[in-house]
């Protein structure tokens, strides 16, 4: 990685005098997304609902009788969207995206082929963008990077959608469906990270070359994914039609 040349969109979205470049890079990403997409689109599916009802109700987390109510009626409501399914890049985040000279590459692409909704790398990148977007905020809420984020997010949507051409799910649902993927992705995460919280609490040890963290950072992260989960709630009972 150390000897790739150019900067990844992460690193610019920490630089106070790259907000030009964050932009276009994020532009090109949503571009290039959108017509990976198209050249990979092996059918256009309905909605998973079976398999998001089981990693949701998996998930290690207590919910409310109003987020019970708001997941019953996404998966209700959206069970009617169709989606484009083929391989997918599955870490398009902006830590594997490098930008140089108005250009982006792709780094480390995956060594297994992934066939599963489109949908998934878009929401890894948005969903990546906007950590990055909570971390600042915490540190310096009146730090005009923010804003830099916030648009990079909204360029990198709107040039995804005017490249994928007939758009799947159609737009009236689009927002709500990248909504509740983004909850399925973060419960996935709650699983795994409150499993990391076990096994350091036993000390069991990990196969291959992997690590657990330590016990405080699992545990703080939990509760950050915690917060995300809640805040994607609230979004999803605003954007269901």
């Amino acid at each position: 990685m150390e000897f790739a040349r150019g900067k990844t969109i992460e690193s610019l979205v920490w630089n106070r005098t790259a907000r030009y470049d964050l932009l276009r890079a994020c532009e090109l990403a949503g571009k290039i997304l959108a017509q990976m997409h198209v050249i990979r689109t092996e059918n256009i599916c309905p909605m998973p609902v079976e398999a998001l009802t089981r990693d949701l109700a998996a998930a290690p987390w207590r919910l409310s009788s109003g987020q019970r109510r708001i997941l019953h009626s996404a998966l209700k409501n959206l069970a009617r969207a169709e989606l484009r399914v083929g391989e997918i890049y599955y870490d398009y985040k902006p830590a594997n995206l490098l930008f140089e000279k108005d250009e982006l590459f792709l780094v480390d692409p995956p060594g297994i082929v992934r066939q599963e909704a489109h949908l998934r790398d878009f929401v890894a990148f948005q969903s990546s963008m906007r950590r990055h977007l909570w971390r600042l905020s915490w540190r310096r809420l009146f730090d005009q990077r923010r804003a830099g984020i916030r648009e990079g997010m909204a360029v990198f949507q709107d040039a995804y959608l005017a490249n994928v051409g007939t758009p799947y799910p159609e737009r009236e649902l689009f927002a709500a469906t990248v909504r509740l993927f983004e909850l399925q992705r973060t419960a996935v995460l709650m699983t795994m990270q409150k499993g990391k919280v076990a096994a350091t609490r036993k000390k069991m040890p990990i196969a291959g070359n992997g690590h657990l963290g330590n016990s405080l950072t699992n545990r703080i992260t939990l509760t950050l994914l915690d917060l995300e989960k809640r805040w994607l709630f609230r979004q999803l009972a605003r954007e269901l039609p």
